[in-house]
């Protein structure tokens, strides 16, 4: 591993209960800080999500209709409004992010 190295995981959350997703990210975050490097968790997890809530500039987001995807929750909308809810709740109910398929 090297400083600056990119590692993405796709959806890390299966199976995992909401305390575990909670305990799984705090330790790549760690990781992360301890290695110098970005991972990248792609996710369809309202828990995972909501874990943003202080810093939506790091979660990125597929938004329809948006010429440069994917873009930081935090260009897409302001901080104070985000603030006001659970950002997981936001995603659940298609505010923000690719629709879902119901």
């Amino acid at each position: 591993m090297d400083p600056g190295d990119v590692i993405a995981i796709d959806e890390p959350e299966n199976a995992l209960h909401p305390h575990a997703i909670k305990a799984l990210l705090e330790l790549v975050r760690d990781w992360s800080t301890q290695q110098r490097a970005t991972i990248l968790l792609a996710t369809h997890s309202p828990v995972l999500i909501d874990a943003f809530r202080e810093c939506p500039e790091q979660l990125y987001v597929m938004e329809p209709g948006h010429a440069i995807l994917p873009m930081a929750l935090s260009e897409l909308r302001e901080r104070t409004w985000l603030n006001h809810f659970s950002l997981g709740d936001l995603y659940a109910h298609d505010e923000f992010g690719a629709p879902h398929v119901r």
